[in-house]
């Protein structure tokens, strides 16, 4: 899988700007979407910082948030 070129992801950006805007945390988001509370934090930095991209249906229970 080629790596992705991060300037051309929007997802990164626009969910930080949300997160920020809702006043919530990584490990909070995680865990409100179903992600297990011990790996919650560290698997929403991945999707804030670019490192890997959320499937689709985890952007739908984010966008739910």
């Amino acid at each position: 899988m080629a790596i992705q070129d991060k300037t051309r992801n929007p997802i990164p950006k626009r969910l930080n700007e949300a997160m920020a805007r809702v006043g919530v945390s990584q490990k909070s988001l995680g865990i409100q979407c179903g992600i297990d509370p011990s790996v919650a934090s560290s698997r929403i930095n991945h999707y804030c910082t670019g490192r890997h991209v959320p499937d689709f249906t985890l952007l739908l229970k984010i966008a739910a948030i």
